[in-house]
């Protein structure tokens, strides 16, 4: 993971090279497609996980890299990963050919007529703004990535302190830019569904095994010591099935309630409770 994806024009090169120094320089890293080798399929993926893992995009304006079909390709794989955008003024631009996504933004200047070493302090603040929201969104993105790459496969879904954590710093960071990508939502989302489901199968195993283990208990009771057990040895063991029976079909029945299941609810409660009662309470 880098602090900054760096597109350029190739004219720029000599340029981008020295501000690629000077970041170095300053302890901080930065991605740079040195070969600036035409867009092809591997190009494409390999760009667009290098601008996925990287915290920032570094667009270097000048009249040819708003023209470059790469710089404007990279632009919009930014744009679409959610990224901070900071536009850095090489050469003067046309206003006209300025490109949208950078249009509304602050730009920092870097032109031969500016302080190089100002200029280069000025970008370090801007990358270390907000540094930690940055990373997150960073890993977040490159998780949510490599999920909808295997299509959804869900062992690479967040699961237990990954997942809690994402949640607290998420309802802790509501107004943080730049917000997350539907992408990202949808990743963080689905986790969530995934983290219930288990919950809710990790609950029904639970129940379940508390209606066989009940089960067990009339099978033994009724079944193969009936004959050997005397009405008060009976009596006195009608806890060790009724609870479980009673807690686990009250457990399943509860998963996802309905009025119709709360009403067998109440009545299988009711139906043990008074069965309980009459076989526990000494006769009159």
């Amino acid at each position: 993971m880098s602090n900054a994806f760096v597109s350029y024009s190739r004219k720029d090169l000599e340029f981008v090279r020295r501000l690629h120094a000077a970041l170095v320089e300053r302890g901080r890293s930065a991605w740079v497609d040195w070969e600036r080798i035409p867009p092809a399929a591997a190009w494409q993926v390999e760009i667009a996980r290098a601008i996925d893992e990287s915290e920032a995009f570094v667009f270097v304006l000048s009249p040819d890299a708003v023209t470059s079909e790469v710089c404007l390709a990279e632009l919009e794989v930014a744009v679409a990963a959610g990224k901070r955008v900071v536009p850095v003024l090489r050469r003067e631009v046309p206003a006209r050919d300025v490109p949208p996504e950078v249009a509304g933004l602050n730009w920092l200047f870097l032109r031969d007529a500016d302080d190089f070493t100002t200029g280069v302090d000025a970008l370090v603040d801007t990358l270390d703004r907000d540094a930690e929201w940055l990373r997150f969104h960073t890993r977040l993105l490159t998780r949510a990535a490599e999920w909808h790459e295997h299509r959804g496969d869900d062992s690479y879904l967040l699961t237990g302190t990954d997942l809690d954590g994402v949640q607290r710093l998420l309802a802790a960071s509501t107004e943080r830019q730049p917000p997350l990508t539907p992408l990202q939502t949808a990743y963080v989302a689905e986790s969530q569904s995934g983290a219930n489901a288990r919950l809710r199968r990790e609950a029904r195993g639970f129940y379940l095994t508390s209606l066989g283990y009940g089960a067990l208990q009339v099978v033994v009771l009724y079944v193969f010591a009936f004959d050997r057990v005397d009405e008060k040895a009976l009596r006195f063991f009608v806890p060790t099935w009724v609870f479980p029976l009673a807690f686990g079909a009250f457990g399943l029945l509860i998963t996802r309630p309905t009025r119709l299941k709360t009403a067998v609810c109440a009545l299988v409660v009711a139906a043990l409770t008074a069965y309980v009662m009459y076989v526990v309470l000494p006769p009159a």
